[in-house]
């Protein structure tokens, strides 16, 4: 199978949120993944002015997805909420990777994860990058630590739900 990472444009995004509802319904715990930002107004908002989101594409379907924030919101981001010590000005964050089940196992998500890097390296002046895993979520878990990002902290955010806090310095 051949695919192709690209940016996604707001003519992707029903078919992301579709992908995103469809998912959701077969993943086995809910609480590894939170979907409250995969809507039409926060994708049109990162796509236009405040980050990137990704598409996964295979023979001219969207098969996964990938969104970050550029421009964090103080009332919802990780680094803000839990006073990280970072320069917030400074920092991105990775937020919801997605894959169809019939495509997993072909290293998308650490593909997505690296294609989203580069945006921030290329794009911005961010040196910093956030992202959120369930700690149970060992594909994740391992995803991230295996492109360098480093535990902070396990909290509780989306409204209860059990999140290691990861960190990646992008820039020295």
């Amino acid at each position: 199978m051949e695919f192709k990472i690209v940016l996604a444009s707001r003519d992707d995004i029903s078919e992301i949120i579709a992908i995103d509802r469809l998912t959701c319904k077969e993943i086995v715990d809910s609480d590894w993944y939170s979907n409250d930002c995969v809507n039409r107004e926060f994708l049109n908002y990162l796509i236009e002015e405040a980050g990137f989101v990704v598409k996964v594409v295979c023979n001219n379907q969207i098969v996964g997805f990938g969104m970050a924030e550029v421009k964090l919101d103080s009332g919802t981001s990780p680094a803000f909420l839990l006073h990280l010590n970072d320069n917030i000005s400074l920092c991105g964050e990775i937020d919801n990777i997605l894959v169809l089940p019939g495509y997993r196992g072909y290293g998308l998500q650490r593909k997505i994860m690296r294609c989203l890097e580069e945006k921030f390296l290329s794009d911005t002046s961010v040196e910093i990058l956030y992202t959120t895993v369930h700690p149970d979520n060992i594909y994740s878990l391992d995803n991230c630590l295996t492109l360098g990002y480093q535990e902070v902290m396990e909290v509780s955010l989306y409204g209860g739900k059990r999140r290691m806090v990861l960190k990646k310095r992008i820039r020295v």
